[in-house]
């Protein structure tokens, strides 16, 4: 069935790989002795490749049911015989696509969808599959954990990579070969995006996940797409043809799509100290996004000292970072230069012995980085039958999901007819049921099991510590396990204290998983020990698992898993390191503000790392751990509360700055790379302050402003913070004329109750939006989180639908809600509001054409902005003009 040089290479990796793997052999190999000959091929192929997370995390009768579905799917349809080794193998059989937890989900998948796609093309079956993802789930931003395309379905929403995942793996099931796309991050625009491609027999064509469309090439995303640095693919595999391969370390492969999405230049970089060419140096390539200066590709330089990559037409950031081992005196040292790709091809010299090339330490730096041109989009047109029966099949779906949705159960904070004291037990488990959306069995039983003897209060306990998403996938008999276990220690410490960081299951962006039996692996002996002194655990545990790189190790695995298998990336190990404090009763976290890992003990909290093996005293005790999480203590906003230690950052007080869109925070690591540093509760107090309660150390502060086209001017300053030391550094917004924005006259429309759209001196909103489409939910989701700095101009803003059936939105009724006095109008009944869109996109040389329409009207009807589609920060560019 495969060539033999496939099964030759397959074999011989597989050798090479079986001793990391034997740590859990009787789990992973036991399968082989009920799998046919085909069979052990791909289960072959999945230990050889995928990474060692997944290996430690699930067992072999899931990979062989995976491996059956997929050599069944590729029998059963006709495009099947057609595929090469190499599609078959890394586009079909390959059970990963991005960080999701792996399900048995093949067979419910290919069941649904068998007789719906029967005689199909491979073209038409992936368009009428992305119609019933449709059906499934719809948009809606959530956390950054990858949810499987069971819970997708289970949950009927999920954010752009949840949804690509689901519809790769949904083709997947019925053996089109398909891929997940992103970009990591804009350069337009903050924020990022995933789609998907499917191969449809001579080419690889894209679609939007669970954005169906009458043809395929089409999406909101292709005009933001012309303005992207890189597009990328990834998967694990060992063989790969006719691709652009950007990084291989490993098993992983990075693969540069961009050529399909615009027009690239390239750029070719040699790094250098003096004159020796440095071999094995980390490459940074940079845009600044979110304000931080956020990676947009990483790749090693050559024996040559050299990249060379195809990227987009515009701005970059370049950090490079030494192989300090095998240039010890180069260590610590970073360069830093912006490059531009905005004329076409670059070549580039860097050189460590270039003192004007390494990073600035010490003070502010400032950058102009220029996006991309925008590019006029002209998406691929369908028949206006083919449009028009499209729009009908996608009511359809629409009410077949809301038909769904409607047994989940309702939420008591917007169920008229229920009436709750939100203190009461019955409130907070109506509010934990109506999370847990279709996973409700789950959570029921749960909660009403009685043979434990848990009492309602302590396990509603447990489901409010664990985030919404975790309550539409997690299982009774792993909420048991926590519960039971956890137990005995609630009375040893206050109630937040052992809830957050001892009952709770997750730790960061894991899979939540039944892990309290560590506490069985240590002796009794070894516990009195960690209970002393918890670095004992840190010191057994790093002992016996071997910490493997990112690359071969993926994601974070399951903990037991993980030491079972002795080996798992450094972050599996703090994981479990964790995991086993909990499981014995020590409050242990991943610091939230800088992810570093810590426990709780006499009072404090002591951080430890992997490397040195030793902790420092945080220095605060608990009722202090507010101020370290970015939080104010009442203190904060009293003019006389004067601050130790710490960076306290001041702003001019005419001076608006949004967080994480304008100001940003990171930690500049020994060896000169960047930790990102997130504040729950980010606030300038009454003084036009924020303090930063922060270790010793170095830091960066990023504060940037975006103009209407995209560009990002920054300001980059670095300083120390130094032990019981104040520094205080003054930051200002950077202030260049945004002149890319001209003035328009407003196109007026007719609204069904003969009324105008006018504007006055403090500026009218109109906002033409298409509800459940992605661009139109951004910018829902951002409304609701303006909150009260939206109010005034919601006064003056008026929502048109392009489509008066989506009133029903979900997002669009929360928005209405909190911010009432929105006009919602209707236009004419003859108004043809698709051609006045058209006609607005050419009047406001707009080249984005999508919805949604944001416009700002002044006095004299002239349009003093205009944003179109996608475009993350619209409503804080909003407010700025109105401002």
């Amino acid at each position: 069935m495969f060539t033999e040089k496939i099964v030759k290479k397959i074999e011989a990796d597989f050798q090479s790989r079986k001793p990391l793997l034997e740590g859990r052999a009787d789990k992973l190999f036991n399968v082989f002795e009920d799998a046919s000959p085909e069979e052990i091929i791909c289960l072959k192929y999945l230990y050889s490749y995928l990474p060692i997370s997944d290996c430690s995390s699930y067992d072999g009768k899931l990979f062989l049911n995976l491996v059956k579905d997929a050599l069944l799917a590729k029998e059963k349809f006709p495009w099947g015989k057609d595929l090469s080794d190499e599609m078959f193998f890394n586009y079909v059989l390959s059970v990963r696509v991005n960080n999701e937890d792996l399900t048995d989900h093949r067979s419910i998948i290919r069941e649904e969808l068998s007789d719906r796609i029967d005689g199909m093309s491979m073209a038409d079956a992936a368009l009428e599959i992305n119609l019933w993802t449709y059906e499934k789930a719809t948009y809606q931003a959530t956390d950054g954990r990858t949810v499987s395309p069971l819970t997708i379905m289970t949950r009927a929403f999920g954010r752009c990579g949840e949804e690509s995942t689901f519809l790769v793996s949904a083709l997947r099931s019925v053996a089109l070969p398909a891929r997940q796309i992103y970009t990591p991050r804009w350069a337009a625009s903050d924020d990022n995006h995933a789609w998907v491609e499917v191969w449809t027999g001579s080419k690889w064509e894209y679609l939007g996940a669970c954005e169906p469309e009458a043809i395929l090439n089409k999406g909101w995303f292709s005009a933001p797409a012309k303005r992207g640095m890189i597009m990328q693919t990834s998967l694990h595999t060992g063989f790969i043809e006719n691709e652009e391969i950007i990084r291989h370390e490993g098993d992983f492969y990075l693969l540069n799509v961009s050529d399909t999405y615009f027009d690239p230049a390239n750029l070719k970089l040699t790094v250098k100290n003096g004159n020796e060419e440095i071999e094995n140096a980390l490459v940074n390539l940079n845009v600044i996004n979110y304000a931080q200066i956020s990676p947009i590709s990483s790749l090693k330089t050559d024996k040559t000292g050299q990249i060379s990559v195809k990227l987009g037409k515009g701005d970059l950031l370049l950090r490079v970072l030494p192989d300090s081992e095998k240039y010890p005196e180069l260590k610590n040292k970073v360069i830093e230069k912006k490059v531009s790709l905005i004329d076409g091809d670059i070549e580039v010299v860097v050189d460590f012995a270039d003192e004007n090339q390494l990073m600035l330490e010490q003070g502010v730096e400032h950058y102009y980085m220029t996006a991309p041109k925008p590019e006029k989009n002209e998406d691929p047109q369908a028949s206006p039958e083919a449009e028009e029966r499209m729009q009908e099949r996608k009511r359809e779906a629409e009410a077949i999901r809301e038909a769904y949705q409607s047994t989940f159960y309702a939420d008591p904070d917007e169920d008229s007819e229920a009436e709750y004291d939100k203190e009461v037990l019955e409130y907070r488990k109506a509010k934990v049921l109506a999370q847990s959306l279709g996973n409700k069995a789950e959570i029921e039983k749960f909660l009403d099991e009685t043979e434990t003897g848990l009492d309602l209060e302590y396990k509603i306990e447990l489901l409010e510590v664990i985030r919404w998403k975790d309550l539409s996938d997690i299982t009774y008999e792993i909420l048991l396990d926590h519960a039971v276990a956890s137990n005995s220690f609630k009375f040893n410490f206050e109630k937040d204290m052992f809830v957050e960081n001892i009952l709770n299951p997750r730790v960061d962006n894991e899979m939540i998983r039944a892990w309290r039996t560590l506490a069985s692996v240590f002796s009794e002996e070894e516990i009195a020990k960690f209970k002393e002194n918890p670095l004992e655990i840190v010191y057994l545990i790093d002992g016996k698992v071997e910490t493997l790189n990112q690359a071969d190790s993926g994601g974070m695995a399951d903990p037991l898993g993980v030491l079972e298998m002795g080996k798992g990336s450094a972050l599996s190990k703090l994981l479990l390191i964790i995991a086993s404090m909990r499981s014995l009763g020590i409050p242990a976290r991943l610091n939230p503000t800088d992810r570093h890992a810590e426990f709780y003990m006499d009072e404090k909290w002591h951080g430890f790392d992997l490397d040195n093996k030793s902790y420092k005293v945080d220095g605060n005790n608990d009722s202090d751990v507010a101020s370290r999480l970015g939080k104010h203590k009442e203190d904060d906003k009293d003019a006389d509360f004067a601050y130790k230690s710490g960076l306290l950052i001041e702003k001019d007080e005419n001076e608006t700055i949004e967080y994480m869109t304008q100001i940003g925070f990171s930690r500049i690591e020994e060896d000169g790379s960047l930790s990102s540093l997130f504040f729950k509760d980010f606030e300038f107090n009454n003084k036009n302050e924020f303090h930063a309660d922060l270790d010793p150390g170095k830091y960066q502060v990023l504060v940037c402003k975006r103009s209407a086209r995209g560009n990002n001017e920054a300001y980059l300053y670095r300083t120390e913070v130094k032990e019981g030391q104040l520094t205080s550094l003054k930051i200002a917004m950077p202030q260049a004329a945004d002149t890319d924005q001209k003035k328009f006259d407003f196109l007026p429309l007719e609204f069904s109750d003969n009324s105008e759209f006018n504007g006055s001196e403090e500026l009218n909103f109109l906002a033409i939006l298409e509800p459940a489409a992605e661009p139109t939910e951004h910018f829902f989701n951002e409304l609701l989180e303006a909150d009260e700095r939206f109010e005034d101009l919601s006064t003056r803003t008026s929502f048109v639908l392009n489509d008066f059936r989506s009133e029903s939105d979900q997002k669009l009724k929360a928005v209405l809600e909190r911010f009432p006095e929105i006009k919602l109008r209707n236009v004419a009944e003859n108004f043809d509001i698709n051609k006045y869109v058209e006609n607005s996109f050419k009047k406001y040389e707009l080249h984005n054409l999508r919805l949604p329409l944001l416009l700002l009207v002044n006095e004299k009807q002239e349009v003093v902005r205009a944003i179109s589609g996608y475009q993350v920060g619209s409503v804080v560019q909003v407010l700025h003009e109105v401002q």
